[in-house]
């Protein structure tokens, strides 16, 4: 009986242990499982840093700019939206400047704001659209007295008078610089623009519990918005040139002026005759004069020399690519040997900019300019800005050279997809940088892309930053008249989609009997050839790149490799032949021979 009992006792035990066991289980499980919800449901969300991301590099980064913050009309109201759906929810903003030094690039705070359910100024807490007003910034303990009452202020322009960064009086940059020197960056000659300098930032978001992110608006950074797609935050000021020209104060600016021309062409095939409604795009600059003794092409002192010769023609067209470390340069083939006098064989996309920036620029002639390395993106974009330009952009993505078993160079790249990315790559840095130095206005950004495709790669939030040029390339249509409705399809999807982000389009013919110069019919109305076609349903004019030799040697292909041109097979250095085409007198001229389109421009 004792052992029956015994036994009965050991199992009414081992009963009772795995009861306990399983509630403890259970419990831990649930304590576990609170505790992840609780930390999954934190999600922080940084700027462009290149110190937490090998893919950005520090002219990525989102500049303060202290002009703004002045500006008569800055305030701090709607600091975040954002939805609030419960306690223990919030959403908070800092901004540090950024530390080249530290390991995560975040350097002394500047701001600090958050949104929680007790930030509203409605009467329910939750499930409400929040827009809060900037809460009191936090002193941190660490702070000297001197920093502890410029936090106390909480304003950021009372630090910024604190430290006296921005003074209209004497414009002197004052402590900004030694803030400058300390992160050991050079964005530029800052002494030149005390009336505006800027800070470079990271701005960290956290979003806590059930809470959702629309915006947060940051003094001296405008609007910051996440680009899901990357979980990165970006900048955006709405709209592109449009916002700057509807401006009053910028009525007369020759960028409003350019940019309406350009977009609004004449009828230049009216009843009367012939008119005459040309554009000129500076290819890559001002630099191919007397055969190649210029200024070496895509480089900064192209630009100057295009701006000072021709101050009235405004657009400049440039080709750009990226380093191995992904550094925006502006070259329009990979071969640094016929660009800099660099001897090896390694293509740009193969070595970082610290490798390529000791080697200098030639010109097309051959002879080097010293102590003038390639040209970075930033620094024609500061200047195209300062002198209100317009730089058309074409991105020279990532591509093999040859095809299948007989490639040649970068075989990795034969894929589309590689392309594509190598092209998302490029434009997305092209328009963060924009971004950063308020110069979207100033860009146009070429592309073979269709609408939808660009849509895709971009994002609806950064597409219309800028303005685009569709190209027309036939390599990426059919043969003969089904390649010809392709291209028709192309232009429809543009026109009926994004229109108003269209510059205007680039057509590519060769021979004069070329697919594009052709009379046809579509919806039963009747078209001289393309360009009629692109004006007639668009408004906007087509352009071409009108190849005039301007050295011996002929063209280059993207990897340096040289050719000379049929003009029997490509008609488009046939100037005349040009003025011919039905609606050739109003395209937009890309050339490299400014000085000859200029001259004809005037005598038609």
């Amino acid at each position: 009986m004792r052992k029956i009992l015994i036994q009965i006792d050991t199992s009414v035990l081992g009963w009772c242990n795995r009861v306990r066991y399983a509630v403890s289980f259970v419990f831990f499980v649930f304590i576990g499982l609170t505790f992840f919800e609780t930390t999954a449901q934190t999600q922080t969300y940084y700027s462009p840093n290149p110190n937490m991301d090998s893919g950005f590099n520090e002219e990525d980064l989102i500049m303060l700019d202290y002009g703004s913050l002045f500006h008569k009309d800055a305030d701090s109201e709607s600091g975040i939206i954002g939805t609030i759906n419960g306690e223990s929810s919030q959403i908070s903003v800092r901004v540090f400047m950024y530390d080249y030094d530290a390991d995560d690039g975040l350097g002394q705070e500047v701001y600090y704001a958050w949104i929680d359910e007790t930030q509203s100024e409605y009467s329910e807490l939750y499930n409400i659209d929040v827009r809060a007003a900037l809460p009191e910034v936090l002193i941190s303990e660490t702070l000297d007295y001197a920093q502890a009452f410029l936090y106390n202020t909480n304003d950021l322009k009372g630090r910024a008078q604190f430290y006296n960064v921005y003074d209209n009086n004497n414009c002197e940059p004052g402590l900004f610089s030694k803030i400058l020197d300390n992160i050991k960056i050079s964005f530029g000659d800052f002494s030149s623009r005390c009336k505006t300098p800027v800070q470079p930032v990271v701005i960290k978001i956290e979003v806590q519990g059930q809470a959702t992110l629309g915006s947060a608006k940051v003094p001296g950074v405008g609007k910051v918005e996440l680009d899901e797609s990357l979980d990165i935050l970006f900048r955006d000021t709405s709209g592109n040139f449009k916002v700057f020209c509807e401006n009053p104060e910028n009525s007369e600016n020759i960028l409003c002026d350019t940019l309406d021309k350009l977009q609004n062409p004449e009828d230049t095939e009216t009843d009367d005759g012939l008119k005459e409604d040309l554009f000129i795009a500076m290819h890559r600059g001002w630099w191919g004069y007397d055969l190649g003794t210029g200024p070496p092409e895509n480089s900064l002192l192209s630009v100057q020399s295009a701006n000072e010769t021709y101050p009235n023609n405004p657009i400049i067209e440039m080709d750009l690519t990226l380093t191995k470390d992904d550094r925006l340069i502006f070259m329009h083939d990979f071969a640094l040997n016929r660009l800099t006098d660099y001897s090896g064989d390694a293509y740009s996309f193969e070595l970082p900019w610290s490798d390529i920036s000791p080697y200098n620029v030639k010109r097309r002639d051959g002879t080097i300019v010293d102590d003038t390395p390639l040209t970075k993106f930033h620094d024609v974009l500061e200047f195209v800005r300062d002198n209100n330009l317009i730089m058309m952009v074409d991105v020279k993505e990532l591509q093999s050279w040859g095809s299948d078993d007989e490639c040649v160079a970068n075989c990795d790249y034969q894929s589309k997809e590689k392309q594509e990315k190598s092209w998302q790559k490029v434009t997305r840095q092209i328009l963060r940088q924009a971004e950063s130095m308020q110069a979207k206005k100033n860009l146009i950004i070429k592309t073979y892309y269709t609408y939808n495709r660009v849509r895709e790669l971009i994002g609806d939030k950064m597409m219309p930053w800028v303005l685009w040029t569709p190209m027309i390339v036939p390599n990426r249509f059919s043969k003969g008249e089904k390649g010809q409705q392709e291209m028709v399809e192309f232009i429809q999807e543009w026109n009926r989609e994004g229109i108003n982000m269209v510059a205007c389009f680039e057509t590519n013919f060769f021979p004069e009997n070329d697919i594009q110069l052709k009379p046809f019919s579509n919806e039963n109305v009747q078209y001289q050839n393309l360009l009629h076609y692109i004006y007639a349903n668009t408004g906007r004019r087509s352009g071409v790149f009108s190849e005039e030799p301007v050295d011996p040697k002929g063209t280059v292909n993207r990897w340096g490799s040289w050719g000379v041109k049929d003009t029997r097979k490509d008609v488009r250095a046939d100037i005349l032949f040009l003025l011919k085409i039905p609606y050739g007198r109003q395209m937009l001229i890309t050339t490299d021979r400014v000085d000859i389109w200029q001259d004809i421009k005037e005598k038609l």
